[in-house]
């Protein structure tokens, strides 16, 4: 009897230990779903900035591509008003000298 008595006390001692031992593993499968959760909204919340910022880096370079075309197209303007300017003035230049000689011709008749 001795035996048995032992034996059924090691019983609910292991339905004890059994019962202990699911409670613990029913709580680390909850702690595992919160931390998974918690890595999965963190993971999330890193590619959204992550991506952010690669929004923000392309329009910086559209930004910066936009200012270099406009600035090329200012120049562009600049050196043909430059040539224009140029231009006339010559024409004017080329107009006063034929004024002048036309004058002096004028008088050597």
């Amino acid at each position: 009897r001795e035996a048995v008595v032992s034996t059924q006390s090691t019983g609910r001692d292991q339905i004890r230990y059994l019962g202990k031992l699911d409670i613990l593993l029913g709580r680390r499968k909850e702690q595992l779903k919160k931390t998974f959760f918690k890595k999965r909204q963190y993971l999330a919340a890193t590619i959204r900035q992550e991506i952010k910022i690669e929004d923000m880096e392309k329009k910086r370079i559209a930004e910066q591509i936009r200012r270099e075309e406009e600035e090329e197209a200012a120049e562009k303007k600049k050196k043909e008003f430059e040539a224009n300017r140029k231009k006339k003035e010559k024409e004017k230049s080329i107009k006063r000298a034929q004024d002048r000689i036309e004058k002096k011709l004028q008088r050597l008749q």
